[in-house]
């Protein structure tokens, strides 16, 4: 009998009910490192594309998951991923919960119709360490009916041997467990925060970025934020602090009430951060009226173009988010 469900790939072309030797290097788990996709929409077109991972130690990294219907109608399922440190002895640690921003816990629901290919956006989030093990990802579909509240599965029986796992994980369809090596150790210091962004109930263009406040001028600030599409979603990389009070800022069009995060990293430069150095995320809107609050009212940096990072200033209203204190 065909299997009907969603399925989580051991290798590029298994097929459901054939049990893959190679178990851990599932092209399904995809460990993109400290940088969102800037284009979610490519592991997917490209299914049958095995895609690098990547880690970066002491950082928030991201975590896709991308899996297939199998059956012949549309499904809903959830699904739920754990990082597991694996000794090189591979003896189990506890499965670790990596936290998705929709849902604020490690699983993130998912429709997909027959035979459609999907991945989870926005990623699930996990910060791993420089330490000398593996690190094993771990996906599992949770098949409908769906537990309500969510009650979490458990990926695998801990103190179980190796033999016994690789038998098992290599014969479900609902797991997805790559294996990364450890972790290097970053080159540069940074500081790095991750704020919940939710769209106001409003259909026209906005922009989002960083308002950085007394901040060296020698540093750097990258951010970035998975939207709706490739067209709307931000990433901007090393972009240096033009002055102590900069904001900067890219146009996009989120659908209303969409719920994403702004990731922010500081790239520490040889100036250290005065008293009162922060950075917070900006929001902001075309100014609608006369008689504006003025106090909202900002003059920022818009990237205009992307590949070029030209920038043009413009008058926005800012909506209050929240402010992270550097020093």
């Amino acid at each position: 009998m065909a299997y009907e469900g969603i399925f989580l790939r051991k290798t590029i072309g298994q097929q459901p009910g054939i049990p893959e030797a190679i178990w851990n290097e599932s092209p399904d788990v995809l460990c993109v490192g400290a940088n969102i996709l800037p284009d979610p929409s490519v592991p997917v077109t490209e299914y049958n594309t095995l895609f690098l991972n990547t880690l970066a130690a002491d950082v928030d990294n991201f975590v896709y998951v991308r899996g297939i219907n199998m059956s012949s109608e549309t499904v809903t399922a959830r699904i739920w991923v754990w990082n597991v440190i694996t000794l090189l002895t591979w003896e189990l640690g506890l499965p670790i919960p990596l936290m998705n921003p929709v849902t604020q816990s490690n699983y993130i629901d998912i429709t997909a119709g027959p035979g459609e290919v999907f991945i989870t956006n926005p990623p699930f989030v996990w910060q791993p360490m420089f330490i000398p093990a593996y690190y094993s990802v771990v996906a599992k579909v949770e098949s409908p009916p769906l537990s309500s509240p969510p009650q979490a599965p458990m990926p695998y029986d801990i103190g179980q041997s190796y033999a016994v796992l690789m038998f098992e994980v290599s014969a479900d369809p609902t797991i997805g467990w790559t294996v990364v090596p450890p972790s290097l150790e970053p080159s540069y210091p940074t500081q790095q925060f991750v704020i919940p962004v939710t769209w106001p109930n409003v259909t026209e263009t906005g922009y989002l970025g960083v308002d950085c406040s007394n901040m060296p001028t020698d540093s750097f600030v990258s951010f970035s934020a998975p939207g709706p599409d490739a067209a709307n979603s931000i990433i901007v990389e090393n972009y240096p602090i033009a002055s102590d009070n900069f904001l900067l800022s890219l146009p996009v069009e989120w659908p209303p009430n969409y719920e994403s995060e702004l990731i922010i990293s500081w790239k520490v430069g040889s100036t250290p951060a005065p008293s009162g150095s922060k950075i917070s995320a900006i929001l902001a809107f075309p100014l609608s009226s006369d008689d504006a609050d003025s106090v909202k009212v900002k003059a920022v940096q818009v990237i205009e173009d992307t590949n070029s990072q030209t920038t043009s200033e413009k008058l926005l209203q800012v909506v209050d988010v929240p402010v992270y204190i550097i020093h």
